[in-house]
């Protein structure tokens, strides 16, 4: 006879209850974490600035593949978006941001808000692109003047805010693109719309929401509005609290300024914590809210990179497929083999400092260079290329190059990454005295200079990267200001005269200074962009009657101008392009010194599946349980000389001394290893950490 298990009646609910109670705290493995019961939580993920970087690799792009597996993996999770995800790569540009869109949907996206670049695609299109998705897109300051059927379309589109039940929490998520927006894409593609005050529009959507719907649990806010100093203070992040009181909104999902402000990095505005990812998918942000039962709440911030995804989720099949069927697609467009660098070609962002949007940088040099021999081309055989009535410089606004290029092959991929945009070229003919107008523009969101560094303060899209010239500014003296309101009546009109640049010396003339009231013309090739007033140059709008001619976009123009140089017999080896060829040269500074000294780390880590380099400042050597690499000799080569060596000492540590001012390239080769990087003063990279990954000497 078969033994039955029997619980007497009046005691079976309560001896049935401790058994369940007793199997769900087995299963769950944590007893005493249960058994406090003083917590629920919920996940938010964020991303911003992916700028269609979605295809992920083994160390730098978590991948949209693994966002999803992370999202479906976890419970009681939002997934957010701070804007810039639709433009920016050849994955982007295949076909206008649509795949973007569809990736977004398979991989679980709860919302996104509108970054700058998403405009560049004109309203109708956008909306077209974002009526695909399967999630609200959010712009809680966008409105339509009354002045465009399109305008009206699109902020008919657009949702306020919504609220989510996350675990049984009421989520408020509304979001803010930046009123910088009206500058930093092609106003003439934003006619009809308005971008209103940050502050103004958190505090009405606060409103909104608590009048509608009572008390949330937690309000988020997803702006795209950046932290740094290129925003002025009331189109940053954190304005968004500036009409609020602490507590009315509990964080700020950011983006627009590529900042990586996670963990320890998080930043607080009344309260509020505020979190950026960087750009490019480098890293899945993650901020876990914890609800206590007695009605505190906590927030944690922390994130996933390349490594942690693929050690820790699976991606989610459904997204793979459309990210396989992508690098497919890319690698017959992309892989082809145009030429060679034999130098680090350096732009973009380094080290989190966007260098070509406020000095000097050879990435942005070479692509200046390309326009420039592209407009010589154009014009072959014309009168503008007559000396006596005509001069033709190259130029390029900082923001236009995106990234860096190491030493090494080139294939037409590689450029699309540096130069993605691929918008078409129009050529004008201006007054020398316009041309020191412009220069007055590429400069004036420079903010100044540190005394002891020499680190510039203020980089900015519309910085002026010149070919064929160089220019020198008063760093002390009046910067320009605009008039960047759209509904004001004096849009465009500089209202304070700039005061800072002082000479042009052209390279046509031997370097001789170029007059304002010189009688011949400046030939340059502008994007539309810029012709519609685009980061600040609306004395260019001026010209849009005055076109002299239409051609191939900087891309195109910068893959030929790599096709010609690699014919010459002296890049056989490949391209070698300087660093600092003095095109710019600040006067005025507090900065008096004529040298700088760099400082070095070098830090063996047990966890790092490579070798690296990154900021001192932004590493933990503790907490990635490094230890300093002492007493090893490196051979120091600047610039592709070879300048001696240096011995790290008892804490990993060396020193440069007396380096020039300045960007430069340089290579520390020991200890079985070859690290190269882009040194720069002036652009804040001037104390790195070398990491050393285990498995080697």
């Amino acid at each position: 006879m078969k033994r039955k298990w029997m619980i007497p009646a009046r005691e079976s609910l309560f001896k049935m209850s401790l058994i369940l109670m007793l199997g769900i705290l087995f299963l769950a493995g944590s007893p005493l974490a249960l058994a406090s019961g003083s917590a629920e939580e919920i996940t938010v993920y964020h991303t911003n600035d992916v700028h269609g970087s979605v295809i992920g690799t083994e160390k730098t792009c978590v991948g949209m593949e693994y966002i999803g597996g992370i999202k479906m993996a976890t419970p009681n999770s939002l997934l957010l978006d701070a804007g810039d995800i639709l433009d920016g790569t050849m994955a982007a540009n295949r076909d206008e941001g649509r795949s973007i869109v569809r990736m977004m949907n398979s991989a679980g996206y709860d919302m996104m808000t509108l970054g700058n670049h998403e405009f560049g695609k004109g309203q109708v299109q956008l909306l077209e692109i974002l009526q695909q998705a399967d999630f609200p897109v959010m712009g809680a300051n966008i409105a339509a003047t009354g002045e465009s059927r399109d305008s009206e379309n699109l902020v008919n589109f657009l949702t306020p805010y919504k609220i989510f039940e996350v675990a049984g929490k009421k989520i408020a998520v509304f979001g803010i693109s930046t009123p910088e927006t009206l500058t930093k894409s092609n106003p003439a593609r934003l006619k009809g719309l308005t971008f209103t005050d940050v502050a103004a529009a958190a505090k009405r959507s606060v409103d909104t929401i608590r009048a509608e719907h009572g008390k949330m649990d937690a309000v988020i806010c997803v702006a795209h509005c950046g932290m740094d100093n290129s925003s002025d203070d009331e189109n940053k992040a954190s304005a968004v609290m500036s009409l609020l009181n602490e507590g009315d909104i509990d964080l700020i999902i950011d983006g627009h300024a590529h900042q990586e402000l996670m963990g320890s990095g998080a930043m607080y505005e009344k309260g509020a914590m505020i979190v950026s990812t960087g750009t490019a998918l480098k890293y899945l942000g993650k901020v876990t809210i914890s609800f206590s039962r007695n009605g505190a709440k906590t927030l944690t911030s922390s994130y996933i990179d390349a490594a942690d995804a693929r050690a820790n989720y699976r991606p989610r099949p459904s997204t793979k497929e459309l990210v396989d069927e992508m690098s497919s697609y890319l690698a017959e467009a992309s892989g082809t083999v145009i030429g060679k660098f034999r130098n680090g070609m350096y732009g973009g962002e380094v080290y989190g400092e966007r260098v070509s949007r406020k000095g000097e940088s050879n990435m942005a040099s070479f692509v200046t260079d390309a326009k420039l021999w592209q407009t010589r081309n154009y014009f072959e055989g014309t009168e503008y290329l007559d000396p006596s009535k005509y001069v033709i410089i190259g130029y390029n606004g900082g923001g236009g190059i995106r990234a860096s290029h190491p030493a090494g092959e080139i294939t037409i991929g590689s450029v699309f990454k540096v130069l993605p945009f691929d918008q078409g070229t129009v050529y004008i003919a201006l007054p020398a005295s316009d041309l020191y107008k412009m220069i007055e523009n590429g400069v004036s969101k420079i903010a100044g200079q540190d005394g002891q560094t020499g680190y510039v303060q203020g980089a900015d899209g519309r910085f002026f990267n010149a070919s064929g010239m160089r220019f020198e500014y008063d760093i002390s003296e009046t910067a320009q200001v605009l008039d960047e309101i759209n509904t004001s009546p004096t849009f465009g009109q500089v209202t304070v005269p700039g005061r800072r640049v002082k000479n042009i010396y052209l390279d046509c003339d031997n370097g001789a200074r170029l007059s304002e009231d010189d009688p011949r013309k400046i030939v340059l090739g502008v994007l539309s962009f810029e012709m519609s007033g685009g980061d600040g140059y609306f004395l260019l709008t001026d010209y849009q009657n005055k076109i002299i001619g239409e051609d191939i976009s900087n891309t195109q123009a910068t893959i030929r101008y790599i096709q010609y140089l690699m014919t010459l017999p002296e890049n056989r080896d490949g391209i070698a392009y300087p660093l600092n060829q003095g095109r710019c040269t600040i006067l005025g500074s507090a900065y008096k010194n004529s040298s700088w000294d760099f400082k070095g780390t070098v830090a063996a880590s047990p966890g790092a599946s490579s070798d690296s380099i990154m900021k001192l400042s932004g590493y933990d050597m503790q907490k990635e349980g490094a230890r300093p690499v002492a007493g090893v000799q490196y051979r120091v080569t600047l610039n592709g000389k070879e300048t001696g060596s240096v011995t790290t000492d008892s804490s990993g540590s060396f020193t440069l001394n007396s380096l020039p001012n300045g960007p430069a390239e340089l290579r520390l080769t020991g200890h079985g290893r070859v690290f190269e990087t882009c040194i720069d003063n002036f652009a804040g990279i001037n104390n790195l950490v070398f990491i050393e990954a285990a498995g080697h000497p």
